[in-house]
């Protein structure tokens, strides 16, 4: 009984045990149920919610996104359209742009027919300019035969001046940029020489003249032909070299090729450093009575040597009333025995090259950059003042602006001219040397001008007049170029519209459109439609001014 009772205690403390389980696993059971419930509930609110919020406005979105649909639609017909359209209005414009690109073929045709035309003309009348002035030339060396026969005068043997001289031929030689001392600077070496020259040779001749022989003690001193007589009064020449330029100025005279009162330049070989010089050789006759007409001439053979040929072919050295430089010593000649030789002659003639050459590279030393002020006023016809300084500043200012200018090189009216500078109000360029460097006041220029400046700067660093004065002609050249082409576009813009065009295009690009404005203002006064014509040039430059 005992063990029967264990057991059912133990069977019981099992059921016990397994009671208390369920009873454990019935509550969790109950919790989690709990919690599910709880979690439906939240659920359903939850997807209460979101039909209530998302539903309204996914409908209104999906009509926002119908209406756009339809919108773009709408727009992609009417782009449609307006492509349509497009197309047509590209056929006729293209249609119309071939048809102006054979006009202007055709305009082409005819401008280049009336160029080759101009061009022909041009060079039949060169042709005839250059026979004229051959016969010219031919009959002026006729005339002074005459002369010379008239007067009974015969040419002595020729070879016997051979034997003593030595043989300097005028030579015709091109030179370069590199001879003209573009890439160096240079020093050049200037000389004069003066001689007195008598028309026959005679006793009294021959006494007069032992006077000059003892000026040089040179046993070659003067030098003789049957109908003429040379005798140096000075030089600056080495010694050496002087009797050779005495012989090339006997061959000239021989010649007939030395005038009186005209003078030329040519290339000399002497024994200086440069081996051979650019020569300006002038005769200058005494003045006679009327009763010595018919006595035989005597004057003064005067030679200017520097540079080259072609350099000094760029200045007006010749015999040209006052403008010349030799001209100036006319007065001093006239004195018996030349006593004035220390006194106003030599002095005179030693300044000849810083004169008559130096001054376009004393302007620009002493201007340098400002230097475009200065083309600007002379293409402009602008009257340029210089204070506060000596008359020499005042003439080379003076001789720049004139050596600048186009004046007698272009056609041109100076009454209209001279109306359109009045009605313009353009003041004087005013150059005050009070201050180093000067101080310039009314200061006008333009892109033209002032490209120019750093080639006038380079060329008188490298103190060479020669080349400056060629880099000055070239810029009248450019200035002269670009008139030429305005008339020409302002010729067929009268009945070209398209030219209209290319004269402005060509006023915008060359820089210097107020110049040619002005110029052309005046050559064309008399003509109502080019004044037309330039009246609007005038007006588009003065836009691209004001937005430049």
């Amino acid at each position: 009984m005992a063990g029967a009772q264990t057991n059912t205690e133990t069977e019981l403390q099992n059921l016990d045990k397994e009671l208390s389980g369920l009873k454990g696993t019935a509550e969790r059971y109950r919790l989690l149920k709990q919690q599910l419930d709880m979690k439906t509930e939240e659920l359903d609110i939850l997807q209460a919610k979101l039909q209530q919020s998302s539903f309204p406005k996914q409908q209104e979105e999906l009509e926002m996104l119908r209406r756009t649909i339809e919108e773009c639609e709408e727009t992609l017909r009417s782009s449609k359209e307006v492509q349509k359209k497009a197309e047509e209005k590209y056929k006729v414009l293209e249609n119309k742009m071939k048809n102006a690109e054979a006009e202007r073929e055709k305009e082409l045709k005819a401008a280049q027919q009336k160029l080759n035309s101009a061009k022909t003309k041009a060079d039949a009348f060169s042709k005839k300019l250059k026979e004229r002035q051959q016969e010219a030339e031919s009959l002026v060396l006729e005339l002074e035969e005459l002369k010379r026969e008239q007067a009974g005068k015969h040419h002595g043997n020729a070879d016997a001046l051979s034997r003593h001289s030595i043989d300097v031929e005028e030579k015709d030689t091109d030179y370069d940029n590199e001879e003209m001392g573009y890439n160096q600077k240079i020093q050049l070496n200037c000389y004069y020489t003066i001689y007195f020259y008598q028309g026959t040779r005679s006793e009294a001749a021959a006494e007069g003249n032992v006077a000059w022989s003892q000026r040089r003690t040179d046993s070659t001193a003067s030098t003789s032909q049957e109908d003429f007589s040379l005798t140096l009064v000075d030089s600056s020449l080495p010694a050496e070299a002087e009797p050779e330029l005495r012989c090339y100025i006997s061959r000239r005279l021989s010649k007939g090729a030395l005038l009186g009162g005209m003078g030329n330049i040519a290339t000399v070989e002497l024994s200086v450093p440069e081996a051979a010089v650019g020569c300006y050789c002038c005769l200058l006759e005494q003045e006679r009575s009327p009763e010595q007409l018919d006595a035989d001439g005597n004057g003064y053979v005067i030679c200017l040597m520097g540079g080259s040929e072609k350099g000094l072919n760029l200045y007006p050295l010749q015999a040209n009333a006052a403008l010349s430089y030799v001209q100036g010593l006319q007065s001093s000649l006239q004195t018996p025995e030349l006593v004035n030789l220390e006194t106003e002659i030599r002095p005179y003639l030693s300044m000849w090259y810083e004169e008559s050459v130096m001054h376009i590279h004393r302007v620009v030393q002493m201007v340098q950059g400002s230097i475009s002020f200065l083309l600007h006023a002379a293409l402009s016809h602008i009257h340029v003042e210089v204070t506060n300084t000596d008359d020499r500043t005042k003439a080379d200012v003076a001789r720049f602006i004139k050596a600048a200018s186009l004046q007698g090189l272009v056609q041109e009216d100076t009454t209209s001219a001279s109306l359109c500078k009045a009605s313009e109000a353009i003041t004087d360029l005013i150059i005050d040397c009070s201050t180093s460097p000067p101080t310039l006041s009314n200061t006008v220029s333009n892109r033209f001008c002032d490209d120019w400046i750093q080639s006038f700067l380079n060329a008188a660093e490298r103190c060479n007049p020669f080349l400056l004065r060629q880099i000055l002609e070239n810029f009248k050249l450019k200035a002269i170029q670009d008139m030429n082409s305005l008339k020409r576009f302002i010729r067929q813009a009268e009945s070209s519209h398209y030219a209209l065009f290319r004269c402005c295009q060509f006023l915008q690009g060359c820089g210097n459109g107020d110049v040619l404005l002005q110029n052309a203002h005046a050559e064309h006064s008399d003509l109502p439609e080019a004044c037309s014509i330039i009246r609007v040039l005038d007006e588009f430059l003065s836009e691209q001014q004001a937005q430049g």
